[in-house]
């Protein structure tokens, strides 16, 4: 496969990029997950309120930087995890050395492991899948048609249904689901790369437990806001 033969260095390379993404995006997952689980409740707190806009401007922008995110992970090029899956799953040999010399230096052991290539198309099938679900589907359309390049409502009208997707609407429930499967996918990589787990595991988690936090300390918006006097 053209361009996907490498050394350890360079791939090791490719994990660190990978895994720089995930820092960046993980906490806004974790921020997408914790506003849908809290729904009304938090709707009510900024219902009718002016300071609540702030909110909702913030969902817009981390539903937009989790949509390009999935779809940067399942494009064939650069450092997504695509290409990341690619590469792993056409150097056995290499992976196989490097976790035998992480064993040893770990354990004081060698081991001699054997192929790892049904890992990588365990972990491409699961991929597979994301790729072909209905809402990663959508969420393309709109990257390309939408937030990517601000086409028309009739171009972007055009293309959704062009991919039969008139009858889906995807919801940031869907994105944070994506967004999960595509982590744990990347960290179950990783884990077969490094022999242990990437430390960012959970960060997910803990960022909506953050916010839930946040959305239960906050009042009724409209009830304490002090606005200033007309000029």
């Amino acid at each position: 496969m053209k361009g996907t033969d490498l050394s350890e260095a360079a791939i090791d390379q490719m994990f660190s990029r990978v895994h720089q993404d995930h820092l960046i995006v993980e906490s806004q997952i974790g921020w997408l997950s914790s506003y849908c689980s809290y729904g009304d409740p938090l709707f009510d707190k900024l219902d009718g309120s002016y300071s609540g806009w702030a909110v909702a401007i913030a969902h817009i922008s981390v539903v937009q930087s989790v949509i390009m995110f999935l779809n940067r992970s399942i494009d064939n090029n650069g450092d997504s995890l695509t290409r990341l899956i690619k590469v792993l799953s056409v150097n056995d040999n290499v992976i196989r050395q490097r976790l035998s010399r992480l064993y040893l230096e770990r354990h004081g052991k060698q081991v001699e492991f054997a192929s790892t290539v049904s890992i990588w198309e365990y972990l491409q099938s699961c991929l597979d899948k994301v790729k072909n679900d209905p809402s990663m589907k959508s969420f393309q359309v709109f990257r390309n048609a939408w937030i990517g390049h601000r086409l028309s409502r009739e171009v972007y009208s055009k293309k959704f249904n062009e991919q039969n997707l008139e009858k889906h609407r995807a919801s940031s429930e869907d994105a944070v689901r994506l967004a999960r499967d595509l982590l744990h996918i990347s960290h179950q990589a990783a884990f077969n790369w490094n022999l242990a787990k990437w430390e960012i595991e959970g960060r997910v988690d803990k960022a909506a437990e953050n916010c839930t936090m946040f959305w239960e300390l906050l009042p009724k918006l409209k009830k304490t806001e002090v606005l200033p006097p007309e000029k």
